[in-house]
């Protein structure tokens, strides 16, 4: 027996069992299962909807270590403050090289999709 502590299936994850009267389950790329996705009280909608968010992640996630991710956006975050402060970036101020711009702003909406939050919310803040 091999020691597979701290590994998990190898992506694509899929669903399968997602209709009305079956149970939804993830299974991976060669169908075996992974984990049965429980509806309890919550519904067969919401557990198929779970499976869904559980399958998107774990694939869209491929090839990133998982402890790395909140790591990735503190860097983020630090550098997009760092930069705003250094070339004095006040809300898409377009005085700066066009490439300098578009980065700032494409790591704006990064931060932006991961946190959850709004481009314009951010703006409001500052």
């Amino acid at each position: 027996m091999t020691n597979d502590k701290g590994k998990h299936t190898k992506e694509p994850w899929h669903g399968v069992g997602c209709g009305e009267y079956e149970w939804p389950k993830i299974v991976s790329g060669d169908n075996l299962i992974i984990a049965d996705v429980l509806h309890n009280s919550w519904g067969h909608g919401v557990a198929v909807a779970n499976l869904a968010r559980i399958v998107a992640c774990v694939n869209g996630c491929e090839g990133i270590n998982p402890e790395a991710v909140k790591e990735m956006l503190e860097a983020l975050e630090a550098w997009n403050e760092s930069f705003k402060n250094t070339c004095g970036i006040q809300k898409y101020e377009y005085l700066r090289p066009l490439e300098l711009n578009a980065c700032y702003i494409d790591a704006r909406a990064a931060i932006a999709h991961a946190t959850g939050t709004s481009e314009k919310s951010k703006e409001a803040k500052e």
